[in-house]
């Protein structure tokens, strides 16, 4: 593919499909971003009321230290997307994605292949009537429990896990209906609780089976994923996941701690977590000796090295930053979707910022954390 290309979209998979989003919420703004990085057009068309009730989290810091970063997550959900009136939307979309946050009433539009309904809980059963939030759905499905300090109480794990993952998954219906297509349409719905049910399946598996009760191990720390840690760095932080004993040893023999790895009885993550306070303060003492630029896998060419030999290691890191932070961060200036742009009033006068939705050019994947 020619760079042109890339830039102007011509070959991108979904060119030539139409998407029109209606109602607001982040799920269904997560669903059609993902079919606009794919070339399709999308068309937002929210009602004023809806627009308004958006505005709770569109304005909203990622970084209360940095209000620089308000209305970032929603610039970065409405790149590259057309916003108009409801009754200015195309009448022919290919697909229609209703948001979770749908103010009511039917949509006067119907998908020509597909029409994609977000709810927060469904629309029968005991709780189709309740206003649901990322709160509420991740406690319901049981992700606050096991999380924050053995002592309690437990912690919420923060904001658009639930959503993003709901997005995801209409993203997924849709183009499974527009590979199916078929000459009819179709109505399909998507439930954000049922979407991040997945998330507890393995420990729901558990408990059902074994009797095991899922109990509150400590701050980034699951069972039986060990570790799944984020560690501070002389300068940012960096997660890591390495779940096969090849990822285990690699990732060890990286931060010189061969001993680590060639451990008998730290080969398999689920006998890692009887271990944890010895492997992350060994972990914590080795990535203390270098940036998180300097460990990140996708670090800029000056650091391909690093790159090269991450990857046949086979394993992965990623480096974690605080959206204030990251404007700052040279390894995302100017390779990645932020752009500066200069703002009237406040401190947006002297660092402003818009997503642009121009895609990744570096070296490898990034993860943009709004919190830690």
């Amino acid at each position: 593919m020619t760079e042109a290309a890339q830039h102007d979209g011509t070959s991108r998979p979904l060119r030539g499909i139409t998407v029109a989003e209606f109602g607001t919420g982040i799920a269904g703004a997560y669903c059609t971003k993902l079919f606009a990085d794919c070339g399709a057009s999308v068309w937002r068309a929210p009602s004023e009321l809806e627009a308004t009730n958006e505005a709770h989290w569109a304005d909203a810091a990622l970084d209360p230290d940095a209000p620089e970063t308000a209305g970032l997550y929603a610039a970065y959900l409405n790149a590259g997307k057309h916003s108009v009136r409801p009754d200015q939307a195309p009448p022919e979309a290919d697909l229609v994605i209703i948001g979770e946050d749908h103010a009511g009433g039917n949509c006067p539009y119907t998908g020509r292949i597909a029409t994609i309904a977000l709810t927060w809980f469904g629309t029968d059963g005991p709780l189709r009537d309740v206003e649901g939030s990322e709160l509420i759905v991740q406690a319901l499905a049981g992700l606050l429990h096991p999380v924050g300090p053995v002592e309690g109480p437990p912690m919420y794990p923060g904001p658009h896990h639930a959503t993003t993952l709901a997005g995801t998954s209409a993203y997924v219906a849709g183009m499974a209906a527009l590979l199916g297509h078929a000459g009819q349409s179709v109505a399909l719905e998507v439930s954000v609780l049922e979407a991040v049910m997945a998330l507890s399946e393995y420990q729901i598996c558990l408990s059902e089976s074994l009797g095991e009760r899922v109990s509150r191990l400590g701050v980034n720390r699951f069972k039986p994923t060990c570790p799944l840690s984020i560690h501070a760095c002389k300068e940012g932080w960096i997660g890591i996941t390495p779940i096969t004993p090849a990822q285990w040893g690699a990732l060890c023999n990286m931060l010189d701690l061969p001993e680590l790895g060639a451990s008998p009885e730290l080969q398999m993550t689920r006998d890692r977590v009887a271990h944890v306070d010895r492997i992350e303060a060994a972990f914590d003492a080795r990535f203390a000796t270098r940036s998180a630029d300097e460990w990140d896998v996708s670090a800029a060419s000056t650091k391909c090295q690093w790159l090269w030999c991450l990857m046949r290691r086979r394993f992965w890191t990623i480096p974690y930053s605080m959206p204030g932070v990251l404007l700052q961060r040279s390894s995302t200036a100017g390779s990645t979707t932020v752009s500066r742009k200069r703002h009237s009033g406040s401190r947006k006068h002297q660092r402003g910022m818009i997503w642009t939705g121009r895609r990744h050019q570096g070296h490898g994947p990034h993860r943009l954390a709004g919190s830690l």
